[in-house]
């Protein structure tokens, strides 16, 4: 009787460590899933930038078309930093007022302050970029929330407005589902 009761506990220990274990490398599982995921659409943003801007067309068409002079650009990872680079050499007309970051608190830029998302009051400008490709819907609901009035619009919709309006397709090179359309342009 002693020995049946140690075989069933040590088999109802086994089956628990086998649940956690499962667990464990489904979790592990779903976070790779996740990074991959996110390195895809990284991947694939990247290249229809670099396609926009090989074919000769330009982000600029899309602040001249709404008609905003002061930018801001939320997330200083890559995409935001290209963009504030574009926007400063090829306008004279825009002008990249400052930029906002929340989930790097160091982050600084050589030539535009750096606001923090809930801890600074964020001044003035005609429209707000999010440049993170994560939790685009939540930075939007924290602007407005802040008490932004500009309008806010995705890195992605603006290369969405760049394609549509230059009436690129898969035989210019064009990758597909990438665009998840993020926020709404205003059109």
């Amino acid at each position: 009787m002693k020995f049946f009761k140690l075989a069933i506990s040590a088999l109802c220990g086994a089956i628990s460590a086998g649940i956690i274990v499962k667990k464990v490398w489904i979790d592990k599982y779903k976070l790779q899933n996740e990074k991959l995921s996110f390195s895809e659409k990284e991947r694939k943003i990247w290249y229809t930038w670099f396609l926009i801007e090989q074919k000769g067309f330009s982000c600029l068409d899309f602040f001249v078309k709404y008609n905003y002079k002061t930018i801001a650009v939320y997330g200083m990872n890559g995409f935001g930093r290209c963009l504030v680079d574009c926007l400063m050499v090829d306008s004279k007309d825009i002008f990249v007022k400052y930029a906002v970051e929340k989930d790097k608190p160091s982050a600084v830029h050589e030539k535009l302050k750096v606001y923090r998302m809930g801890d600074d009051k964020l001044p003035k400008a005609d429209c707000i970029v999010i440049c993170d490709l994560n939790r685009v819907h939540e930075k939007y609901q924290e602007l407005k929330e802040s008490g932004f009035k500009g309008k806010v619009v995705s890195f992605s919709d603006i290369l969405m407005y760049v394609i549509n309006k230059n009436n690129m397709c898969s035989r210019d090179g064009l990758i597909s589902d990438w665009y998840s359309n993020d926020l709404l342009t205003g059109e």
